[in-house]
């Protein structure tokens, strides 16, 4: 039997995922703070806060196979702070959820996962700058890097990141409150659930290391890179937009 690890399991992306993986037969284990609606014998809750990294310990030594199959990061948090306005009790939740825990985990498993698949669930934002949300946009930025460099370690793992657009989640629902906002055009968590299964079972032929971003139909057209980056020659002195 396949064993996956999926983080934030009690609802959204995370739940949609480890629903899935239950369905094709997986044994998942779900490390969540409140408990996730799963009546299946092949689901072990394992209760954790993952800003506390004693949590995270309990939770990896909780784990009794010899090696995993699949790792699904998918855990996280935001708060709405300016960027010229951030507190530092903002920034240890942020970057103590969406970047350390991570780490630890992956840390704390990593012989279990040499030959596993990993799947961090980053964000759009990493590339897209908010003003109103500069921890969370940093904290993915930091997140998809951190993902980028495993895949440089791991090398006998196969390891990806996923940076969707807007995604219908409880943490969605709560934080918009436009009310022309158009729910009906923005992913789902199946979505997000079906992908991750096509790329653990290699349905889609990618390599390792890769960032794929996730948008709808509707908002394709919407998305185009921001970044201002420019190149410096020192020896020209040229200096040119890349």
């Amino acid at each position: 039997m396949k064993t996956a690890i999926v983080t934030g399991a009690s609802y959204g992306i995370g739940q949609a995922i480890a629903e899935l993986l239950l369905q094709e037969g997986w044994k998942v284990y779900g490390l969540s703070r409140s408990k996730p609606k799963f009546d299946n014998q092949r689901f072990a809750w394992l209760q954790c806060d993952l800003s506390r990294s004693k949590d995270i310990q309990t939770s990896v030594a909780a784990i009794d196979e010899s090696k995993l199959d699949a790792l699904i990061s998918n855990a996280g948090v935001f708060v709405e702070e300016k960027a010229s306005a951030t507190s530092q009790k903002a920034y240890e939740h942020t970057f103590s959820v969406n970047v350390l825990a991570p780490m630890l985990l992956v840390s704390g498993l990593r012989d279990k996962i040499r030959h596993a698949t990993i799947i961090s669930i980053s964000s759009a934002s990493d590339r897209w700058p908010n003003g109103d949300y500069s921890l969370y946009c940093s904290s993915k930025a930091a997140n998809t890097m951190y993902f980028n460099s495993l895949a440089k370690d791991l090398k006998t793992a196969r390891i990806y990141t996923l940076c969707p657009d807007y995604v219908d989640t409880p943490m969605i629902r709560g934080d918009i409150t436009d009310p022309d906002f158009k729910w009906d055009e923005i992913i789902q968590p199946k979505d997000i659930a079906k992908l991750c299964d096509d790329l653990i079972v290699g349905r889609c032929d990618v390599p390792s290391g890769t960032n794929i971003i996730v948008v709808t139909e509707a908002l394709k057209d919407t998305f185009v890179s921001v970044e201002k980056l420019y190149g410096f020659n020192t020896d020209t002195n040229e200096l040119t937009k890349l």
